[in-house]
């Protein structure tokens, strides 16, 4: 006897599924649990093949034996099947046959290589067996599941018009589990439009729906007695292992479990030493109903001890869950408390979940706990920038002190990091010196475990607003505190923060030094891996463009890729990617990729952070390159008006004016550089080529000649070569005979790879001894008559050369002449 399953499908909306089915493996394994969607699957993807021959076996009854069922699948085949075969077995591992794996290659073989798709629960007939993998394909539970986006596409299918928060919510609710999908939209159908106004109503019916299903089908007489109640009292773990189902009653754990998987209760799943089994977390949550119900298992003292039991195999996470699924708030904060670091280091969502759960009185009384929710809410959400909330101001941190000196800086670093978040920097560092100082004063009573890791974000507050000096010497302390002590994650990314200064200053070979020591430390674990590495590679990215290494540049970037909305360094990224822009000559192309990330990051992009000036630098280098130098001269006037303008700023500027032709205008800024630049190498060595630019123009050959010798020596000694690449090619030419030879590192690039970014400047106007002098006249309300009169000439010479200026400066009127004046530096 056996038991049909076979139904006609309903239409899928997963064309990516039909897709894993069309790879045309000799043997095709679709594994899940019940109600998965395997069935429907199959019979989808059948429907697609017309020409196909297609023999169904039904799923063997229980106690079927297994010499039986496979004489009905060899004469079902027959001794000659049609090529185009297919042979569909549904369940074979309901019979509990070691041998099932060698008999399905058995049938492949007689069938003369025939297609077998197999539907099962257990996924041990593909997990321990040696199988040739090229002829095997594998769709998994988890494949089955529906994405988010393949739930919204279902219920567009059947018109059913919902907010995108109401589909997310429906996903998670039904866990993307099918038979649970389809119920949604059942019921969604019953509400149409109401569903979001009636959603208290809407839930329960969801909750009663998925409750009838597990009754129906996985608590069903099939199920037998002990093993119906142990899928109760199991469902109370999240991660079923033997040791649980073994603390939890099961008499034979592992046979239970594997009768449980069987059945289609739970579905295994690969872990360090070797497996465990889980379940659908929809169904789970509706077992634990059903436990409360029919009082199987006391729900909340079980999770309870399975939180301890967690806790003392050192899986703090887990603590946590469990801590939270029983509301032993408690215990909650004291796993937060003790174990924070382990936890948001591996399992950031377990943290903002118990955190979120945990009752506003309580979370209160710990203002560490409270600012750790609080910057958690805002990083999930994406929330704009906004003052640190009344309750966290309140905090008062010398006060917790007194208390608990790591609590003190735990709490103190949340909130200047919400403060960052929030991009008021400038608050945050200031709040810094508070930290310092108690870390400071309590250093007799032992350092703190967790300062490194504190330190860390105090540089990186600093980095993000531009204040040099202050970062590196936290970036260094965090960095030599947690080498030695450890986390190892802090210290590769302090040293991945350093390289990142070092090749923003312009230090390539200091930034490789920082690159080398990051290198040492092994991969940070969870979610963090990526993230802690993203300033090493892009100062790796940075430091091969200013060496000229175009490609290994663009090598790094890619690897980076698009970065998510929390990524704070994202000014250093999109500024290093306009740079490799700007020197490949995609001008237009970066400048509306700048656009698009600094109207992404806009919350970031505030006055006291160095985003704005780095990024203002930034387009304005790309504006000259366009041909906007004049209008960049524009810009800087008016932040000088405002006030204070930084370096990199006013780098751009006096690159623009002695590009448009203002020597004199470029000379006066690039002085000014010389003294006041920020520490910057790069603006050094750039202001330096501009000086000797604008001193051509000017014929000072001396001063050329000590500008450019200083500009080369810099670069041989930082590593930092693309800067030449701002020099017309000719320039560079009279440079070099007038001084040293341009650095070696520029030219042994091959001549095609040594750009030339900026437009040339325009010739220099010369003007005679009397043209200067009536052009001095012009710049007053002086008449024609009176001009002459004060150089005692007559009126019309003082015209002829008033059309002499005019044409040497290509403009047709008096004002226009004094303002082209003004901006070459003539007056």
């Amino acid at each position: 006897m056996s038991v049909s399953r076979w139904a006609t499908p309903r239409p899928t909306a997963r064309p990516r599924l039909l897709r894993r089915m069309d790879e045309g493996a000799a043997l095709s394994v679709v594994w899940g649990p019940t109600g998965c969607g395997k069935t429907t699957l199959i019979e989808s993807w059948l429907a697609t093949q017309r020409d196909a021959v297609v023999i169904r076996i039904d799923a063997p009854a229980d106690g079927a034996q297994p010499v039986e069922y496979w004489a009905r699948v060899d004469e079902s085949i027959g001794s000659d099947p049609d090529p185009a075969t297919v042979l569909v077995l549904d369940l074979p591992d309901r019979l509990s046959d070691p041998a099932l794996w060698n008999r399905l290659n058995q049938v492949r073989r007689l069938g003369g290589g025939i297609r077998v798709i197999v539907a099962v629960r257990d996924a041990s007939l593909f997990w321990d067996a040696k199988f040739p993998t090229v002829d095997l394909s594998v769709v998994t539970a988890a494949e089955l599941r529906y994405t988010a986006r393949e739930v919204a596409d279902l219920f567009d299918e059947s018109s059913l018009e919902l907010a995108p928060r109401t589909i997310a919510e429906l996903h998670r609710r039904t866990s993307g589990h099918a038979v649970l999908v389809d119920g949604a939209l059942r019921v969604a159908r019953v509400f149409g439009t109401d569903l979001e106004f009636e959603w208290a109503l809407a839930d329960d019916v969801l909750n009663q729906m998925v409750d009838r299903y597990v009754l129906s089908s996985v608590l069903d007489e099939s199920l037998e007695g002990r093993h119906r109640v142990l899928a109760m009292v199991v469902a109370s773990a999240r991660r079923v292992t033997t040791a649980a189902a073994a603390q939890l009653g099961a008499a034979d754990a592992a046979a239970d479990l594997s009768a449980l998987e069987r059945a289609g209760v739970l579905v295994r799943m690969p872990a360090v030493d070797g497996h465990d089994w889980r379940m659908v977390p929809a169904v789970r949550r509706s077992l634990l109903r059903h436990a409360v119900r029919e009082r199987v298992v006391p729900v909340q003292e079980t999770v309870t001890r399975l939180a301890l039991m967690s806790l003392d195999a050192g899986e703090y996470a887990a603590a946590l869950w469990y801590a939270t699924e029983a509301e032993d708030w408690e215990l909650v904060g004291s796993i937060v408390s003790s174990r924070w670091l382990e936890i948001s280091t591996t399992r950031l969502g377990a943290l903002r979940d118990a955190l979120i759960a945990m009752p506003q009185a309580l979370v209160l009384d710990r203002p560490a706990l409270y600012l750790t929710r609080e910057l958690l809410i805002r990083m999930q959400s994406g929330a704009e920038r906004g003052p640190v909330s009344v309750m966290s101001e309140r905090v008062e941190i010398e006060e917790i002190a007194d208390r608990s000196v790591d609590e003190a800086l735990l709490a103190g670093t949340v909130r200047s990091v919400l403060m960052r978040f929030g991009g008021d920097f400038e608050e945050a560092v200031r709040h810094h010196s508070v930290l310092a100082e108690i870390s400071t004063a309590t250093a007799d009573a032992g350092v703190s475990p967790y300062l490194p890791l504190f330190q860390l974000h105090w540089g990186l507050a600093s980095h993000l607003k531009g204040d040099f000096g202050v970062a590196v010497t936290l970036l260094q302390q965090s960095y030599s505190g947690a080498a030695d002590r450890g986390p190892s994650f802090a210290a590769r990314n302090a040293a991945g923060q350093l390289a990142l200064h070092h090749a923003m200053l312009g230090e390539p070979c200091v930034a490789e030094r920082w690159i080398r020591n990051e290198s040492r430390f092994g991969e940070a674990p969870g979610w963090m891996g990526v993230m802690v590495r993203i300033p090493a590679i892009t100062a790796g990215g940075l430091s091969a463009l200013d060496r000229m290494d175009l490609e290994a540049a663009a090598t790094a970037l890619a690897e980076i890729g698009d970065v998510d909305d929390n990524a704070e360094i994202w000014a250093f990224i999109a500024y290093t990617q306009s740079q490799l822009d700007l020197v490949r000559g995609d001008v237009e192309a970066g400048s509306d990729r700048l656009r698009r990330a600094t109207a992404r990051f806009r919350r970031w992009l505030t006055p006291n952070s160095l985003a704005a000036p780095l990024l203002g630098s930034a387009s304005m280098d790309l504006r000259t390159a366009m041909g906007g130098a004049d209008e960049v001269r524009v810009r800087v006037r008016v932040e000088r008006m405002r006030g204070p303008v930084h370096p990199l700023v006013r780098l751009s500027g006096a690159r623009a004016a002695v590009l448009s032709g203002g020597a004199a205008a470029a000379l006066a800024a690039c002085r000014e550089l010389a003294t006041d630049n920020g520490g910057y190498t790069r603006i050094r060595l750039e202001a330096l080529l501009i000086s000797a630019m604008a001193l051509i123009d000017i014929g000072d050959t001396e001063s050329i000649r000590g500008a450019w010798s200083r500009a080369v020596a810099l670069s041989q000694d930082s590593g930092l070569v693309r800067p030449f690449a701002t020099v017309p090619p000719e320039t560079l030419a009279v440079l070099s005979e007038l001084g040293p030879p341009v650095p070696e590192a520029w030219r042994s690039l091959d001549v095609a790879l040594r750009p030339h970014v900026f437009p040339a400047p325009p010739a220099a106007a010369v003007l005679t001894e009397r043209e200067r002098a009536v052009l001095a006249g012009l710049a007053t309300t002086a008449t024609v008559a009176a001009i002459a009169q004060s150089l005692y000439v007559s009126p019309n010479t003082v015209k002829t050369q008033m059309r002499s200026i005019y044409r040497k400066l290509t403009v047709h009127s008096r004002g226009e002449a004094v303002a082209a004046a003004r901006r070459l530096g003539l007056l």
